[in-house]
């Protein structure tokens, strides 16, 4: 697990910063004066009238001379930041005034060499620190909008992380609460038969409760599983059927058609119960005659299907599809994104089918 840092390391990371983007500073300061430079070069008569050997000599006097000026201007906003202004204004103000006095400073040392070799021009020399402010001011504005930009998209993609967090953490809780929640009207149901059959059939009544006891085992274990397996999942669905088979008797039918080979696939917890319950009581409770619920599987490529189909009252039933579903997709949304899918649809000639979709792989 990352802890946070230290005091110490927390302002060794400070100056690393600070350093860096004084680096960068000077990096620009190169970059612009070698462009600014090339306007010497892109003059026709220049190539017309020297040698190669001259124009590069005097690109190379040009470009230091850019260069001294735009190094002065970002020594000089260095100093600023390093006397670290509280307030935005107070930074503004520094950088302008960086910026005017390095401005200053670089043509006042360039027209002292100048001066030095017989070839100044006074006349110049205002002009040039107005021109090289403008530059400063220009490229310190498309930096900041640079940088805005950066800032702005930084806070837009943690404000997305954050409602993801938020949403696994809501999901996450749904699923503690399904985890953790026995339907109680089938508990009730399901002991008041064991009592039922408790004094007419004691070994049927053992039975059943010993099934209860598995059914029930296996939900709490499922809540310390972030992810089981299918075949896990099968034994859970196998002893809720089966203690609902006692209490419906002929009513329900149940078909397991997942093949054995399938059993070590991942699959998210309590997910295939939910869908068996639902199909079970919104599809075959509200039917007197009940109905048959099959259970299929099969690999396709690197997805995994699963289908859950009944024949019981279908999609227009009142009841509804279960509020079990209702998070489902978002719970497969945020285990596998856009590589799971979940729909419902009308089964021929009656009935409901649900079609869940994962990555196919096997179980750790």
């Amino acid at each position: 697990m990352l802890g946070k840092l230290s005091r110490p390391d927390e302002q060794v990371a400070r100056e690393d910063v600070g350093w860096a983007s004084n680096l960068q500073l000077l990096a620009w300061a190169v970059t612009i004066s070698f462009f600014m430079s090339t306007e010497f070069v892109a003059q026709p008569f220049v190539w017309r009238n020297w040698s190669i050997a001259q124009v590069l000599n005097g690109w190379l006097l040009v470009f230091v001379e850019r260069l001294l000026v735009a190094c002065a201007i970002a020594l000089c906003a260095v100093a600023v930041r390093c006397l670290r202004p509280r307030s935005r204004y107070a930074r503004i103000a520094g950088f302008f005034a960086a910026v005017l006095f390095g401005a200053l400073l670089g043509e006042g040392a360039r027209s002292w060499f100048d001066a030095l070799a017989g070839i100044g021009n006074g006349a110049l020399f205002w002009a040039d620190v107005l021109h090289w402010s403008l530059v400063g001011i220009a490229v310190a504005g498309i930096l900041a909008c640079w940088r805005l930009s950066l800032d702005y998209n930084m806070a837009a993609a943690d404000a997305a992380a954050a409602d993801l967090r938020a949403r696994r953490m809501a999901v996450a809780a749904e699923l503690d609460a399904l985890r953790r929640q026995i339907d109680p009207h089938f508990l009730f149901n399901t002991l008041a038969t064991i009592k039922r059959f408790g004094q007419s059939a004691p070994a049927e009544a053992y039975a059943l409760l010993e099934r209860l006891f598995d059914y029930i085992s296996a939900t709490l274990s499922a809540g310390q599983m972030r992810q089981s397996s299918l075949g896990a999942e099968l034994e859970l669905v196998r002893a809720y059927m089966d203690v609902c088979a006692v209490r419906m008797g002929p009513r329900l039918s149940f078909v397991d058609g997942v093949s054995e080979a399938l059993h070590a696939c991942e699959f998210p917890p309590l997910m295939l119960g939910t869908l068996v319950e639902n199909a079970l009581r919104h599809g075959l409770a509200p039917l007197a005659s009940g109905g048959t619920i099959w259970l299929c599987a099969e690999r396709r490529g690197a997805t995994l299907e699963v289908r859950v189909t009944d024949d019981g009252a279908g999609l227009t039933h009142d009841g509804g599809s279960g509020l079990g579903l209702s998070n489902l997709s978002a719970r497969l949304e945020l285990l596998y994104g856009k590589g799971a899918s979940f729909r419902l649809e009308s089964a021929a000639p009656q009935g409901t089918r649900a079609i869940l979709r994962i990555p196919y792989a096997h179980a750790a």
